[in-house]
């Protein structure tokens, strides 16, 4: 399996667990002691932690090999449905910042190989990363 295809899968993996219920900014406290006897938080962890960096491995590869066949298509929409709930989730940290060049032109492979619109997120996440890194 090509790299980036990895990293595709893992991202949407990371994204999507992020994505679940007891994630939810108002979630009640009985809620989510539910939630947490129920063993849900246990990837939570790795997924907070590594998210951005394989997201960030999957954009400085620059390259999603559409041609790599169904396996490389289905990473694709995963990652743009995870890419979509995510930032519809988090969108208050991440709509709301400005996107530099340098992530437009790094996201740019990304463009020529999206299957439906959710990749024009792509330089939004890529540029929330980047201010991240610089934070420290």
């Amino acid at each position: 399996m090509h790299k980036s295809i990895a990293q595709c899968n893992l991202t949407a993996l990371c994204l999507q667990y992020l994505t679940f219920g007891c994630f939810d900014h108002d979630i009640s406290e009985e809620k989510a002691l539910d939630f947490a006897m129920k063993g849900y938080f246990a990837f939570q962890d790795y997924a907070i932690a590594n998210w951005s960096h394989h997201f960030s491995a999957m954009v400085e590869d620059g390259q999603l090999p559409l041609a790599a066949g169904p396996h490389a298509r289905k990473a694709i929409e995963d990652l743009e449905c995870a890419l979509g709930d995510f930032v519809y989730n988090y969108e208050d940290g991440i709509l709301q910042e400005e996107v530099a060049d340098p992530s437009e032109e790094a996201c740019e492979a990304f463009r020529r190989n999206s299957l439906h619109d959710s990749f024009h997120l792509v330089p939004l996440v890529w540029s929330h990363i980047d201010r991240h890194r610089e934070k420290g």
